[in-house]
């Protein structure tokens, strides 16, 4: 999941974002540490918070997961 961490980080950083400003698009909002480890590849977005982040940053879900 590295290449969905640095695809994540490259979309939020296009955008000006923080990790915290990112986590608040998300229902309940995510911490900063949690998108944080999305970005280092250290967890794994559940199915829905990758559905959320495609359609905010409206791209596909096999494009965040390099299919």
């Amino acid at each position: 999941m590295k290449e969905f961490g640095e695809r994540l980080k490259k979309l939020r950083t296009n955008r000006h974002m923080t990790q915290e400003e990112l986590g608040s698009i998300f229902n309940p909002p995510l911490s900063q540490s949690t998108v944080g480890t999305y970005e280092n590849g250290k967890r794994q977005p559940t199915l829905e918070n990758l559905v959320v982040i495609s359609k905010y940053f409206n791209v596909t879900t096999d494009y965040l997961l390099c299919l």
